[in-house]
């Protein structure tokens, strides 16, 4: 028994976990670009095209376009939904977990992941942002709306959070590039500035 479990162990461990991190549906007054959602649905297609189990907040809007994309390429999606009903993911999670901590579960979403790539975004969004910076690769998808393209020019050198240039953002514009750079990021740490 002991021997099955370590085996286990040994093949989860090269496996990545990418976490999505984008706007849910909030109606007219913020509305999602349609080309956003097609990002998002790409990216969760390519992420699952290469081995990897994407991680999202499982419900609508960009999380429920990444984890369609994955769901339809036969990837494993992973919602950690803020409520405590399960019932509440969206119809492409394959394993919905109902954290029952609100919107703090942006935590377990982050905590989960050895990389997040964000695309649109709002006030939650960047909420996930500020709590992933420094801790975890972040990639933007620019062009996707929200907070993805304000973020740039709001933030330090367009990179950084804070003055002293803890960890870098990385910026992508389509979502073969964020899947790539994902790969090539997942399960370092950020990118720390190089001072001169």
């Amino acid at each position: 028994m002991a021997k099955q479990a370590s085996e286990g162990k040994r093949a989860h461990s090269d496996k990545v976990f990418i976490g999505v991190i984008g706007m849910d549906e909030h109606g007219p007054k913020e509305p999602i670009p349609p080309h956003a959602y097609a990002i998002a649905e790409e990216i969760g297609k390519l992420v699952a095209q290469r081995g990897a189990i994407l991680i999202s907040g499982g419900r609508g809007g960009i999380m429920e376009s990444a984890s369609k994309g994955a769901f339809l390429a036969g990837g494993l999606t992973v919602g950690i939904l803020p409520s405590s009903d399960k019932a509440e993911a969206n119809p492409y999670v394959t394993v919905p977990i109902a954290s029952g901590l609100n919107e703090v579960r942006s935590h377990a979403v982050i905590g989960a992941s050895d990389v997040l790539i964000m695309v649109c975004g709002s006030t939650g969004t960047l909420n996930e942002v500020t709590f992933a910076y420094g801790y975890r690769p972040l990639i933007v998808v620019e062009g996707t709306g929200g907070w993805a393209d304000m973020l740039r020019p709001a933030i330090y050198e367009g990179r950084f959070l804070d003055q002293r240039g803890s960890a870098e953002i990385v910026y992508v514009k389509t979502a073969q590039e964020a899947v790539d750079k994902a790969f090539e990021l997942a399960g370092t740490m950020p990118p720390k500035r190089e001072w001169k």
